[in-house]
């Protein structure tokens, strides 16, 4: 029997507006909350990705192989933006999985081995 697809799930969160300073999206995956103040999606180089909308971040997302899966607004005003996205385990970029939090305590961890728990997980450009 074939083993059933594992993900890893991942949220964005910035502004649903676009500004004129371009967006700081921060990735969510699951880790602890002081590492979200810094949690910001980077270059290969470590600098901040700025984007223009919610959306193009989540099109950058798209063409990293990440798999579009719900939205929803938060916030006062509804000013915040939620992606939830996902990714099968087996496509995790190496330098993406090496900075991974652990997986809880009784899971199965075969399908993502995490190295360490850095706060600020980067996704690598398309090639």
């Amino acid at each position: 029997m074939a083993k059933p697809e594992r993900y890893l799930y991942a949220e964005l969160i910035g502004s649903h507006l676009p500004s004129c300073k371009g967006d700081g999206v921060i990735l969510d995956f699951g880790q602890s909350a002081a590492a979200l103040n810094c949690n910001w999606i980077t270059d290969e180089k470590g600098r901040k990705i700025l984007f223009n909308s919610m959306v193009e971040a989540l099109n950058y997302m798209i063409r990293q192989r990440w798999e579009f899966v719900q939205a929803y607004t938060s916030g006062n005003d509804n000013d915040k933006t939620h992606y939830l996205l996902r990714i099968r385990t087996e496509e995790i970029p190496d330098r993406l999985r090496s900075q991974l939090p652990p997986p809880p305590v009784g899971t199965d961890a075969e399908s993502v081995a995490c190295a360490d728990d850095r706060p600020t997980p980067d996704v690598p450009a398309a090639h």
